[in-house]
């Protein structure tokens, strides 16, 4: 008599467990091992369109491309590849729990833009200390993002002992030459908790933008940060980096940073103060 107990071993521990079926009948028992599970293809965007996100009235099962039809989460996001004309809105008023991290580039005089419609305050991408990066671009050119507020806090206190890196915004290029026009404008960002000092070359902050790699020579031309507000008492570390990892290259041909913060920056070498919204 079956007992409903089965041991089940894979061939080794980078194998991934896809498919069992138990039962009484042996011929109904069966495992598939995978070394890796497959990658989720990106659905692509015919481009030149305008997706509505609507935290409490959508559905990632509708098309997304009117306020009636608006999708409901980041992750719809992250699993499209848009294209150049594609156009982002997001419910003003919503804070949007999780990182978004949209695949895809514009073109010449046709950016893909993210941006907020409908009455009331901007949307918010909260990353929650959950993950690295609140918004990601890499590799990626001709994106403009404006009208959001952006935070990244676990809400825990202002200790080392457990933090690990963490931003608002990160924006990387890496052997990929010349990447044009990144405009980041009227954001907000604010509490962004995690570890206060370098981990090697990388850092905490609001919007950090790298340039790395050893092969091709890379860099952004016309990234601009404008109209933005750091409320700075809430960020560990930096407001705003922009830095590249080549010796004599420079990271940018055109940078463009207008921007105010909202308190003090804490110093390096102390204690940070308690984080603040004002």
């Amino acid at each position: 008599m079956w007992d409903g107990r089965a041991n089940i071993e894979g061939g080794s521990p980078s194998n991934t467990l896809a498919a069992v079926a138990v039962g009484p009948d042996p011929a109904r028992f069966f495992a598939m091992f995978e070394k890796d599970p497959p990658p989720i293809p990106l659905v692509p965007s015919p481009g030149d369109t305008t997706y509505y996100v609507d935290l409490s009235g959508g559905s990632d099962g509708l098309e997304g491309t009117s306020p009636e039809s608006a999708w409901q989460s980041l992750e719809k996001l992250n699993g499209i590849e848009f294209r150049p004309g594609d156009v982002i809105l997001l419910k003003a008023g919503c804070t949007f729990a999780g990182g978004l991290h949209p695949h895809g580039s514009g073109a010449a005089g046709n950016p893909i833009v993210i941006d907020r419609y409908g009455d009331g305050p901007d949307p918010v991408v909260a990353g929650g200390g959950g993950v690295e990066n609140s918004i990601r671009l890499h590799n990626q050119h001709h994106w403009e993002i404006r009208n959001l507020t952006v935070t990244n806090t676990d809400g825990g206190d202002w200790t080392d002992a457990g933090r690990a890196l963490r931003r608002a915004i990160h924006v990387t290029a890496e052997d990929a030459g010349d990447l044009d026009h990144i405009h980041l404008q009227n954001l907000e960002i604010r509490d962004v908790r995690g570890m206060y000092r370098f981990s090697g070359h990388e850092t905490n902050g609001g919007i950090i933008c790298r340039v790395t790699g050893s092969s091709t020579p890379t860099r952004f031309v016309d990234l601009r940060i404008e109209d933005c507000v750091f409320r700075t008492r809430s960020i560990d570390r930096y407001p705003v980096v922009v830095t590249s990892s080549w010796r004599n290259d420079p990271a940018c041909e055109v940078v463009c940073i207008r921007s105010s913060t909202g308190s003090s920056m804490p110093t390096a070498t102390g204690e940070p103060p308690a984080p603040t919204a004002t």
